[in-house]
């Protein structure tokens, strides 16, 4: 089966979102699809194209717009559909088989002609959620204008869906009549496989790695529970991995820093590539994650806490959304309340004295490998695109955690 993915992503550094996108994909050419990428956005590398685990990526725009007016950007972005329209139209007219589109983007200004495309072609189309829209949606007028076509016409038109929660495969249900799976967070554990563990006569350390702008991970939250723990731990240190690229976010994390007193402990590494992720996460001694309980938590899937179970370190993490279907306190990670500095910062102190930690860190790695392997959703998503007979498999794919 040939499988064209859509997205206006960056590859295959790109943060969480296309760490999920190469580990499924990758899933999908090892189960002997066909497997392409056309990347609608600039991309880090120069050539028009490239491979990566035997699947193709097509990067049809090579010109950096940050610098472009408005209008030009809009000029640029309809350019850039186009030039996917007609990668579409001569790959049919040279009779390759194009079986199925999975748009990645939410935007209608792209959703709305490829569905067109694919629908004249006659392509199953499919479609990934991996949070509420109204969450990720722009606050202008033109992003309440999207949303609104987005929900109202745009949703009935795929195919099939798949999702990243329960909670996203219910609100979703309310929206369309169209197929929809689970595909929960997904890991490719080769990524963290072979890598030496830290020497013991090392300085602790506990990391985050992810997004610091806004309140969706709770960075604040985590480097004043940090702070509570500090005075008890002379040793251990605070590493914060993310873009510092958001001047603002840049001064309120750093201010918050030299207010608690603890800058000489916290150590902000900007963005860090995807090669040189696994070795960070596994030279850590708790991995943390203070996710807060609202909207965007409930809806969502932290793809970074695959990364984090991979490594087979502790975890330790907030009860929000879906979390407590899979991990269970002290069995295979550190289950904090959450919005509590107090309360994360007991778990921290916990998972850094607990004789037992390395016994619960590895019991969350086996998630990886039963719940969470790229090749197990895979599966899931193969079935959705062939149209196969899936109830049995996924009807309820997250309500039986093999923890």
């Amino acid at each position: 089966m040939r499988l064209i993915f859509i997205s206006s992503g960056q590859y295959p550094d790109g943060g969480a979102a296309t760490n999920r996108h190469l580990a499924y994909s990758k899933g999908l050419a090892e189960l002997g699809h066909e497997v392409e990428f056309l990347l609608l956005e600039k991309q880090q590398w120069e050539s028009n194209e490239i491979r990566l685990n035997n699947i193709k990526f097509i990067a049809v725009n090579h010109i950096e717009k940050s610098h472009l007016s408005k209008i030009k950007k809009i000029g640029l972005h309809l350019k850039s559909i186009n030039k996917v329209i007609n990668i579409l139209n001569e790959e049919t007219k040279a009779k390759k088989v194009l079986s199925a589109l999975i748009l990645l983007d939410t935007r209608v200004s792209i959703l709305i002609p490829l569905l067109r495309k694919g629908k004249k072609l006659g392509l199953k189309i499919f479609h990934e959620r991996t949070e509420y829209p109204s969450v990720v949606a722009g606050r202008s007028i033109f992003g309440k204008i999207d949303l609104s076509i987005y929900l109202r016409f745009v949703i009935k038109k795929f195919d099939g869906l798949f999702v990243i929660n329960n909670a996203l495969k219910k609100y979703f249900s309310t929206l369309t009549n169209s197929k929809i799976i689970i595909t929960n967070m997904i890991v490719d554990p080769s990524r963290f496989e072979q890598l030496l563990n830290k020497p013991n006569n090392t300085k602790p350390i506990i990391t985050y790695c992810g997004k610091l702008e806004g309140d969706k991970d709770g960075v604040p939250i985590l480097i004043k529970s940090f702070a509570r723990i500090a005075h008890k731990s002379p040793q251990v240190t605070l590493k914060i991995i993310g873009s510092l690229d958001n001047e603002k976010t840049k001064q309120k994390l750093q201010s918050l820093v030299h207010e608690l007193n603890i800058e000489s402990r916290v150590v902000f590494t900007g963005s860090v590539g995807r090669e040189d992720m696994p070795k960070i996460l596994k030279d850590s001694d708790i991995l943390a994650l203070a996710r807060p309980n609202n909207k965007q938590a409930e809806g969502g899937f932290p793809t970074k806490l695959g990364e984090y179970l991979a490594t087979g370190n502790p975890v330790v993490i907030t009860n929000v959304g879906e979390i407590g279907l899979f991990l269970k306190d002290k069995v295979n990670a550190y289950i904090a309340e959450p919005d509590s500095p107090e309360k994360f910062s007991e778990k921290l102190l916990e998972a850094l004295s607990d004789q037992n930690r390395i016994k619960v860190g590895l019991e969350g790695q086996k998630l990886v490998y039963n719940e969470f392997n790229y090749l197990t959703q895979a599966k899931k998503l193969e079935k959705l695109f062939m149209n196969k007979d899936f109830d049995n498999a996924v009807k309820h794919p997250i309500n039986q955690p093999s923890c």
